[in-house]
């Protein structure tokens, strides 16, 4: 009797162990249609969720802080000498374009301009009578009532007094400029960023007066990667925001990128030109710059389906024939989940979006979910 309990017992416990074992497998075999790690532990076909390739947009924003910089440094320097009566801005001052800077004392400037203009006078009036006196010569001479050599002289003394014309209006052209010079006026709108000299100081033509760097409009540098340069263009419209002016938004152009890449951060610096009439935006001033790179109808694919991205080339695991196949693909824009890609795919085929980690080239896949 003792014996035969016993056999039961065994019995018993085999029999819950085989339950066992049978359900643990029907449970990892379940757990296998979804699960890649049991399905590689059981040998099976390994689960993926696929989608199709197809076509639609891609509309990416680069976006890069930006800080702006002067459009361009424009040294002031005089042009006559003469003595400083008036500086019309400090430094640090705002200055529009046309914008009075610099006055020198005009009053010996006029004086000269007055004594070229007498000198001019005076020499018009001997050109004048050198020209009757040559033309009196020349009939004498054709009478023979004077030598050769009394005409030659009559005319030469012409010629002189043209020379002296010619010398005095060139003066009076001069004396002209060097008044009008006496006069600086700001080239471009922006800020006096140096001043060189003073009031009462004696300057010389060529002598540094000051200096304006030009703000309208104005450059905002932003740095991109690289890898993005490819989708930026001289021309391409860019939107911008300041740090100083929360919510407000302007608008903009790239007038030029620097073809260099820097070494250590791998980006290439790109110039937003802006307009500033209003002198709103100073250099040194930071934002954001966003340039779109909208594609549209262009085979796109999910960006969960890629392995391995470097720049602009990523893999993906293709299925056929229920076998899962690795492809390189090269690609493009990015945006909200979906990339762009440029090579490597066509429309309709498969590619996987979830249970790729567990794949290798030429792995037994089942396809589970909406794929399916």
């Amino acid at each position: 009797m003792i014996k035969s309990g016993r056999l039961r017992i065994a019995l018993w416990i085999l029999a819950v162990a085989l339950f066992v074992a049978v359900a643990a497998y029907s449970a990892l075999r379940h757990l296998s249609r979804t699960y890649w790690k049991v399905a590689k532990f059981l040998d099976e076909p390994i689960p993926v969720q696929i989608v199709r390739v197809g076509r639609g947009a891609v509309n990416e924003s680069l976006a890069a802080e930006g800080v702006a910089k002067e459009f361009e440094i424009v040294p002031l320097s005089a042009l006559t000498t003469g003595k400083v009566v008036k500086l019309g801005a400090r430094l640090g001052e705002v200055v529009r374009k046309g914008e009075r800077l610099v006055e020198l004392d005009p009053g010996p400037l006029v004086s000269a301009l007055k004594n070229s203009q007498s000198q001019l006078d005076s020499s018009k009036e001997q050109l004048d009578l050198q020209t009757r006196r040559a033309s009196v010569m020349e009939k004498l001479f054709e009478k023979g009532a004077v030598a050769q050599d009394e005409l030659n002289a009559a005319v030469l003394n012409r010629l002189k007094a043209e020379q002296d014309v010619a010398k005095n209006e060139d003066a009076v052209v001069q004396a002209t400029l060097n008044l009008a010079e006496a006069r600086i006026d700001s080239p471009v709108s922006g800020v006096v960023t140096n001043r060189d000299t003073y009031v009462g100081t004696i300057v010389r033509a060529q002598t540094p007066i000051m200096t304006v760097a030009q703000t309208d409009p104005i450059l905002v540098h932003a740095p991109y990667p690289e890898d993005k340069i490819r989708f930026i263009r001289l021309g391409q419209p860019a939107q911008l925001s300041f740090y100083a002016f929360p919510g407000e938004k302007y608008s903009g152009t790239v007038r030029w990128i620097n073809p260099v890449v820097d070494n250590s951060t791998r980006l290439m610096t790109v110039h937003i030109l802006v307009s500033n009439s209003d002198l709103k935006f100073s250099p040194g001033m930071r934002g954001i710059v966003w340039l779109n790179n909208d594609q549209t109808k262009v085979i796109r694919v999910p960006a969960v389906s890629l392995l391995s991205t470097r720049q602009d080339f990523a893999y993906v695991f293709i299925v056929d024939d229920g076998v899962a196949r690795i492809r390189e693909i090269r690609t493009g824009a990015y945006a909200e989940g979906y990339i762009e890609v440029k090579s490597g795919l066509k429309e309709g085929e498969q590619i996987v979006v979830v249970g790729q980690v567990g794949l290798s080239d030429n792995s037994k896949v089942r396809v589970f979910g909406p794929g399916n």
